[in-house]
C-alpha cells in the first residue's frame, strides 16, 4: 500500500512457520517489510519478530497500540522491545497510521487488543477462535479471552461492521 509492504502480526516464529516462505513466494525478503502492525502481544503472533536476538524485519517500524503496551508491562525489555528499540511506535487514538491503515479498539481478549482496517480487509486478531461457532453465537467464548464481555461486545461489533460495511474479516 502506498509504496510500502506492511504486514500485520508475525506468527509464532517456530521452525516450520510459513510467513517467510510465503512471502518469498511474493517476492518480499523480511528486509523489505516497511511497517508490522500488531494486534496483541501473545507469542503467535509476535513469536517471529525476533530470531536469535535480532529483528527479523530489520528495516520495519512496528505500531502496538498504547493500552495492550501498558497492559503487558516491560514490553521495552522484551526480546521485540530491544530489537526493534525506537522503531517500535506506541500509538493512541490521536495517531493517525501510516498507509491509511486505521486502528480499532478491540479490547477482551487483551487488555489493548487491536484490529485494523484497510481499504475493505478488516485484520481482526484474535477476536474468534472458533469462526463457525463463533460467528452464529458470538457469545461463546474462547479461555483465551481475559474480558468475556469486553471479547463479546467486540465481536458482535465486528461481525456487524464487516457485515454493514462489506468488509472481508481476516483472524490470525
Amino acid at each position: 500500500k502506498d509504496g510500502k509492504n506492511i504486514l500485520f502480526d508475525s506468527g509464532n516464529g517456530v521452525e516450520d512457520s510459513q510467513l517467510l516462505p510465503t512471502l518469498e513466494t511474493l517476492g518480499i525478503n523480511p528486509e523489505d517489510i516497511d511497517c508490522v502492525f500488531i494486534t496483541h502481544l501473545h507469542g503467535d503472533h509476535i513469536g517471529g519478530m525476533v530470531k536469535d536476538g535480532k529483528a527479523v524485519f530489520e528495516n520495519a517500524t512496528v505500531y502496538l497500540n498504547k493500552d495492550e503496551y501498558d497492559g503487558a508491562g516491560n514490553v521495552d525489555e522484551s526480546p521485540m522491545g530491544t530489537a526493534y528499540g525506537e522503531r517500535l511506535k506506541i500509538f493512541t487514538d490521536a495517531d493517525v497510521l501510516p498507509c491509511g491503515v486505521e486502528a480499532i479498539k478491540a479490547y477482551g481478549h487483551t487488555p489493548g487488543h487491536t484490529m485494523y482496517k484497510i481499504g475493505k480487509n478488516l485484520i481482526a486478531g484474535d477476536i474468534m477462535h472458533g469462526v463457525l461457532l463463533q460467528l452464529t453465537d458470538p457469545e461463546v467464548c474462547a479461555n483465551y479471552d481475559m474480558d468475556k464481555a469486553k471479547a463479546i461486545k467486540v465481536r458482535k461489533m465486528a461481525i456487524d461492521m464487516a457485515t454493514k460495511e462489506g468488509l472481508t474479516m481476516y483472524g490470525m
